[in-house]
């Protein structure tokens, strides 16, 4: 992911993130050469609460529920369609701040995710987000002295 785009939305006061992710199989459809992270479950189970965790953002994984129709449909003129809807279906999420999955759909499910997004578990997180900030900027302003005195005793 973009660390400059994360910037940008975390210097803007991005509170709420919706993560859009395409259609893709779980793990147990990848084949070589594919890597493990190229798949929907990698996609909702690693990399959206991640993204919570690094921004302090309430993360939204929506994805899309596809049928055996909905194969058809989206397979390319002579390919052969896949049969089984089951690989890409069940991966929406919610994340709180602290990367905690707080909703999860099921293979099955058709309707509406649903969490409690709570201001204070959004504050919290925003405060140890500040104290790791602080701690590297205390590191980064410190380095020249740390450095000058280590090259003293040198």
């Amino acid at each position: 992911m973009n660390p400059f785009l994360k910037s940008l939305n975390v210097a803007c006061g991005e509170q709420i993130h919706v993560a859009s992710w395409p259609v893709a199989p779980g793990n147990a459809a990848r084949q070589h050469p594919d890597p493990a992270t190229n798949t929907g479950e990698q996609w909702a189970d690693l990399i959206t609460p991640v993204y919570a965790i690094e921004t302090c953002t309430w993360t939204l994984a929506p994805f899309q529920r596809l049928s055996v129709d909905g194969l058809k449909k989206n397979t390319p003129a002579g390919l052969e369609s896949e049969t089984d809807p089951d690989l890409y279906n069940g991966w929406a999420r919610i994340f709180a701040p602290d990367g905690t999955c707080v909703a999860k759909a099921d293979k099955d499910f058709d309707g509406l995710l649903l969490a409690d997004v709570s201001t204070h578990r959004l504050l919290l997180a925003l405060i140890c987000l500040l104290l790791q900030l602080m701690m590297v900027t205390d590191l980064l302003l410190d380095r020249p002295q740390r450095d000058a005195h280590t090259q003293g005793h040198n």
